[in-house]
């Protein structure tokens, strides 16, 4: 659908209303339009997104910071419907708009809250504020997915927020989900959750990860004979395991063993202890076998 850029603005007006934009907002887009389309007229040239950068590019060493932005954005959201006939990305919903701290319910708000306080004396306030961030949008994740309570967090629905939250680079993304582990790591020393479920964001660890529920039914039928330990047994062999495990890892520090061996055990050590809180199972040597074969069956 062609338009012409008078029309563009008058689509632009529709959407930041429809949208409920703020009055200042809408201000903004007409004063920057209004100067961009006098630019063109005196340029003797139409409307084109290289002449929107060359506007703003002409301009931008005598605007302060704000007029840029604002201008910006008017040429951002004009080119949207230039080139869609509507606005699809350039222009948000009001809930979209609305910071995910301010949607957040009262269990996660008052976690997040404590957590903060937490952190209040170790980093600067700039820090802080990035991890409320951080740690809002994955609250806000769980909120929208019918998420009520901290026993509802589970290792599955962690990593379908590792898969689903997508950053502008994967730089972002891995500060984003360190972030969140932390959060989740305190939530863990608080009793609230396991303590593997924040190892879910490691991107170490994920791409390994087995979830028996989330298998195909000829998968799953593999671990079938294991799931029935009593509740009872579940935590004691969890115990058990982790203090084997640390008991070997201490035996190869002793034993002076390579670094590289000991970096080898300790990430085999956790996955397998991950599968076994992600899945509700007990340990067991042959549990350990079954794993070890299935792994190398589907990961090589």
């Amino acid at each position: 659908m062609h338009l012409s850029c008078d029309e563009a603005f008058q689509a632009a007006i529709t959407a930041y209303r429809t949208l409920q934009y703020s009055d200042s907002c809408l201000s903004a887009f007409r004063i920057a339009y209004k100067e961009f389309k006098q630019y063109t007229e005196d340029a003797g040239l139409p409307y084109s997104r290289n002449l929107a950068q060359c506007w703003l590019n002409d301009n931008k060493d005598h605007w302060k910071t704000h007029k840029l932005k604002d201008s910006s954005k008017a040429m951002s959201v004009l080119a949207d419907i230039m080139e869609n006939g509507r606005v699809t990305t350039s222009l948000q919903t009001k809930t979209a708009r609305t910071p995910a701290y301010t949607q957040l319910p009262n269990w996660s708000k008052t976690i997040l809250d404590n957590y903060l306080v937490a952190l209040a004396c170790a980093y600067n306030t700039a820090y802080v504020n990035q991890i409320r961030n951080a740690c809002s949008r994955f609250f806000l994740f769980l909120e929208l997915r019918g998420i009520g309570q901290p026993s509802e967090i589970t290792h599955a629905i962690v990593k379908l927020f590792f898969t689903k939250d997508t950053h502008i680079s994967s730089k972002a993304k891995d500060r984003c989900d360190n972030v969140i582990g932390h959060c989740l790591s305190y939530m863990a020393d608080q009793g609230l959750i396991p303590k593997t479920v924040g190892l879910v964001l490691n991107k170490f660890v994920i791409p390994d990860l087995i979830i028996v529920s989330e298998l195909a039914a000829p998968d799953r039928n593999r671990f079938v004979r294991f799931f029935d330990s009593p509740e009872g047994n579940l935590t004691q062999s969890k115990l058990e395991y982790d203090t084997a495990a640390k008991q070997l890892a201490d035996l190869h520090k002793s034993q002076k063993y390579s670094a590289f061996i000991r970096k080898s055990v300790a990430q085999a050590t956790r996955d397998f202890r991950v599968f076994m809180d992600a899945s509700s199972l007990a340990y067991s040597h042959d549990l350990a076998l079954e794993w070890l074969e299935f792994k190398k069956a589907v990961f090589g």
